[in-house]
Formats: C-alpha cells, sequence, structure tokens
C-alpha cells in the first residue's frame, strides 16, 4: 500500500516460464525496498503483526497470486 493506503502498483510485464508456464511479473523500475516499503504501509494498516509476510503481484483483489521478478531477474521469495 502507499503512505496514503491506496494499493500500491507499478509496472512490467507479464511472463510465462518456458517449461512449466508459470506466470509471474517482471518489475520495470520497482526496487526491493520500494515493495518493502509498500508491504510495511500494509502491514500497519491492516494490523498485521510480525515477520510472516510476502511480495505477489496480482490482477485484482480477489485474483490469484503471482511471483515478482525484479528488473535485475532477481526473484522475489518469502524469508519464511
Amino acid at each position: 500500500m502507499t503512505p496514503a493506503n491506496d494499493w500500491y502498483s507499478f509496472s512490467g510485464a507479464w511472463f510465462k516460464t518456458p517449461y512449466t508456464k508459470l506466470e509471474k511479473f517482471r518489475a520495470k523500475n520497482a526496487t526491493h525496498s520500494d515493495l518493502r516499503d509498500a508491504c510495511e504501509n500494509a502491514k500497519k494498516y491492516y494490523k498485521v503483526e510480525g515477520e510472516l509476510f510476502a511480495l505477489f503481484a496480482a490482477t485484482s483483489n480477489t485474483g490469484s497470486n503471482y511471483p515478482i521478478l525484479l528488473a535485475n531477474n532477481v526473484e522475489l521469495y518469502p524469508q519464511y
């Protein structure tokens, strides 16, 4: 979420992995710290405590969760 409690959005492109056809999202300009800050804002807004939190791309608030790759092809994984 943004500091104003709006949904955080960023540009990029959807792609499918060659073998498993798993759909993923490659961020164009978002950095790890941008996404981490958005998660921290969401944790505050929803009053979530603890470290069990993960970053995923979604097409809607009821959609599936898709892995995110940063522009340098680093895939984001939950710590736990």
